[in-house]
């Protein structure tokens, strides 16, 4: 599949998503790993240069723990097939910690994907629906 390197504006509607699956890979540990069948809230507020922005994760079940993500830089790749959209993020919710990327894959019959991605971890939030 042949990707190209664009210079456009985010193309992602911000706003707030749910998720029903998520998945997760532990790059170490792999007894870590896991796939569940559970909501889970997701905000998006990314500038439509992808300059800046923010992204919000939340788990219903420990409403406590937000996982919040600033954004900066970004970069798009698309194809026939897909638009990826890969933000470099600084981690709000927790000090010290390595920068990590927030790759949204949406593909051209509108269904999008979104895997927070670190060098220890990944976890993907499968079909993400808008919320009005």
């Amino acid at each position: 599949m042949l990707f190209t390197s664009l210079a456009i504006y985010n193309q992602v509607d911000n706003g707030s998503y749910t998720s029903n699956k998520t998945s997760y890979q532990d790059e170490i540990n792999g007894a870590n790993n896991f796939m569940e069948l559970t909501r889970n809230n997701i905000f998006i507020d990314v500038s439509r240069d992808g300059k800046k922005g923010v992204f919000v994760f939340q788990d219903p079940r420990i409403p406590e723990k937000i996982l919040s993500y600033g954004v900066i830089s970004s970069e798009v790749y698309q194809s026939e097939q897909q638009t990826i959209y890969i933000y470099n993020c600084e981690v709000l919710h927790l000090p010290d910690q390595p920068e990590t990327d927030i790759i949204i894959y949406w593909n051209k019959q509108g269904g999008m994907n979104i895997m927070v991605k670190d060098e220890y971890s990944s976890q993907v939030f499968h079909s993400l629906k808008w919320v009005e």
